[in-house]
């Protein structure tokens, strides 16, 4: 995340929305998952609304699933709601934050992790599955 924050600090913007993907639940349930489609909308309450993105969350080792969204000058200003979104095959997953009023090295920093659940097409398939012969114990 440190490195992130390294190489977003060279980018001219304001604020900063990062956090790290995971797969099956927040720590110390989920894993890190790269390659994820990362999304970041900020909206002040007051009808103004940016969405920047899709970058894609790190797979590189010792940051694998970390993104760094950066925003211009006074798109995503301190105490600003922000949703972040991610992405990886047909799962998606939601999370929302907001932009940090204290400023450290004058930046502000939304720091928003993502879950993408694991409720894939098998686990479905044999709820579905499981659904149907209860209903078929019971008719007898």
């Amino acid at each position: 995340m440190i490195a992130l924050l390294v190489v977003a600090t060279s980018v001219v913007a304001e604020s900063y929305v990062l956090g790290t993907v995971y797969l099956g639940g927040l720590p110390p349930d989920g894993v890190e998952v790269g390659g994820a489609e990362v999304t970041a909308t900020c909206s002040s309450g007051a009808g103004e609304s940016y969405t920047y993105g899709p970058v894609m969350s790190s797979s590189e080792i010792g940051v694998v699933g970390d993104y760094i969204i950066p925003f211009p000058l006074g798109e995503c200003s301190p105490g600003w709601d922000v949703t972040v979104e991610a992405t990886k095959d047909d799962m998606t997953g939601t999370a929302t934050g907001v932009m940090d009023p204290s400023q450290m090295l004058g930046l502000s920093l939304a720091v928003v992790n993502v879950n993408i659940p694991e409720f894939t097409i098998i686990t479905a398939t044999v709820g579905v599955l499981g659904a149907l012969a209860g209903f078929m114990l019971l008719r007898r």
